[in-house]
């Protein structure tokens, strides 16, 4: 019995070895030049003609943002590798395999202890959740929050798998594409047209300057939507 009780601890422990080994790994032996955007982005030049280059990609940005790495640090490297398209469809991939792997190491091996140490607090959060939790994930994921922690977090809280696995999908493309296309933009800036190049660089930044505001904006819609779902905003009566 006192086994039992103590499985959860130790699955706690071993979510812990996992994310803090791996993070002391990568910060503490010679891969950690590789974490560094310059390093990181010369080595997949040097492998740009290699069949193995695009899975490589996948599999470090399926692995590092958990690991401390910044997701935009993957999405700039592959716009300025494989350009916009393709290099926002590989960051896409990369970065969806890691919230699910995020989500999933959290919820099997730590969510249990939460449960256990929070208890009615948690169920309020959990209520919360199941009222809000889609919208909340999607404007999270445009949010300049550490993306490993948001995966996380989302297990740990008890944010359903139907409810992460969707917002993800919808949350997650815009700020790809626009962090994609602004890295492609600097290094045709940097190589080709300069004209042409500063103009996609100037549409870049505005495109990611307004997605600072579309977490606002979508928030705005809902509570609209949800006060008149099929005629919009109440009219004001005319005078009598």
């Amino acid at each position: 019995m006192a086994q039992k009780a103590r499985q959860p601890l130790i699955r706690f422990l071993i979510f812990l070895g996992v994310v803090v080994g791996g993070i002391l790994v990568l910060r503490a032996t010679p891969l950690n030049r590789y974490l560094q955007p310059d390093d990181l982005t010369a080595l997949l030049e040097e492998l740009r003609q290699q069949p193995a280059a695009p899975i490589l990609f996948v599999i470090g940005g399926a692995l590092l943002p958990s690991l401390g790495l910044p997701a935009s640090v993957i999405i700039f490297v592959g716009g300025a590798v494989f350009g916009t398209l393709r290099g926002a469809l590989l960051s896409f991939v990369g970065l969806y395999g890691c919230a699910l792997l995020g989500y999933l190491l959290a919820r099997t091996l730590a969510r249990d202890l939460v449960v256990q140490l929070l208890g009615k607090r948690l169920a309020f959060v959990e209520g919360l959740l199941e009222r809000h939790g889609f919208w909340t994930m999607v404007r999270l994921r445009l949010l300049p929050i550490p993306y490993g922690l948001v995966n996380f977090s989302a297990g740990l809280v008890g944010v359903r798998a139907r409810t992460f696995i969707l917002s993800t999908l919808l949350g997650l493309p815009p700020g790809v594409f626009v962090f994609s296309y602004f890295s492609s933009a600097m290094v045709t800036a940097a190589e080709g047209d300069r004209a042409e190049a500063f103009r996609n660089v100037g549409i870049a930044s505005v495109l990611a300057f307004s997605l600072t505001f579309l977490p606002a904006i979508l928030k705005a819609w809902r509570r609209r939507v949800r006060r008149d779902p099929g005629q919009g905003p109440p009219q004001p009566r005319a005078d009598r």
